[in-house]
């Protein structure tokens, strides 16, 4: 089932059959090693095909926001493009983690001026604004989970407690990139984890919700990859927290834990075997010559 779907999901991802659009390509020019670096978790993390996983369970967190969710209703035209808005995520998350830091700062100036450009009201009359720190620092500590969640529970070994800790403050160093250092960072895999569920105590499935998890359960996608993508969507959602699985529609997978684990580990198997190393990951190590 995955193979007969590499070359879409390689689309998907990285814009072309070879993984090798122009920002990929930038990575393997002469440059610094970026925020992280090749003995980062970060670079262990990101280059996995779990990535992929983590980025659909971000999405349907993230969508239980209000605030959030009422920007990308209002803001994007994810309904219309939907592979260019997931290609438009999926290059900053691989530029900020594999770019140099030159790279990485181009990016982030790009994304702050759109945040600049997202305000408005929700539908029951509440003012937001993607630059809002706290609004800021909500969408990062929802992905940061997801793609460690992914790793942990999907690849053989996972990361220990220390590991897990690393990863959560390497990628702060994005936080004054994209201007929400003002408020409090979380310190630990612990910390992320409270952080979030404090936050949770907003999350509510209003009007914009319902119309993004339609969306996340049925996209306009290929029938080749279909079948594919709700395994990977099962696993995604399987793997969030009670707490927030307790407040998603029925028209989304739920399989227990144990059901999680195995699929989710199965289609980063899969995953791995069909796309091969990343590109954009084969690129930076090529830059900081390794």
């Amino acid at each position: 089932m995955f193979r007969l779907v590499s070359a879409p999901l390689r689309r998907l991802i990285s814009g072309d059959d070879e993984g090798l659009t122009e920002y990929v390509r930038e990575m393997g020019l002469p440059g610094d090693a970026g925020l992280f670096g090749p003995d980062s978790v970060t670079w262990r993390v990101l280059s996995h095909p779990s990535t992929l996983l983590g980025g659909v369970r971000a999405l349907v967190l993230q969508s239980l926001d209000p605030l959030t969710v009422a920007g990308v209703a209002q803001h994007s035209r994810f309904r219309e493009e939907p592979i260019g808005r997931l290609q438009t995520t999926a290059r900053f998350v691989t530029v900020a983690a594999f770019g140099t830091t030159e790279h990485i700062g181009r990016e982030c100036a790009t994304i702050r001026r759109v945040h600049e450009r997202v305000k408005g009201v929700t539908s029951d009359g509440r003012p937001y604004s993607a630059s809002n720190p706290l609004q800021l620092r909500f969408v990062h500590m929802a992905l940061v989970q997801s793609l460690l969640v992914a790793y942990e529970l999907f690849v053989p070994g996972g990361l220990g407690e220390e590991d897990a800790d690393r990863f959560v403050l390497e990628w702060n160093a994005i936080a004054p990139l994209l201007a929400f250092d003002s408020v409090p960072l979380p310190a630990s895999r612990r910390d992320l984890d409270a952080m979030l569920e404090e936050y949770g105590e907003g999350f509510q499935v209003g009007r914009d919700a319902a119309e993004a998890f339609e969306f996340l359960s049925d996209p306009p996608l290929a029938a080749s990859m279909r079948p594919a993508y709700r395994v990977i969507l099962a696993a995604a959602v399987g793997s969030l927290p009670h707490y927030v699985r307790r407040l998603l529609p029925g028209t989304l997978p739920s399989p227990s834990l144990p059901v999680t684990r195995v699929v989710g580990t199965m289609s980063v198997a899969a995953l791995t075997a069909v796309l091969g190393p990343s590109p954009a990951h084969q690129a930076a190590l090529r830059r900081v010559g390794r």
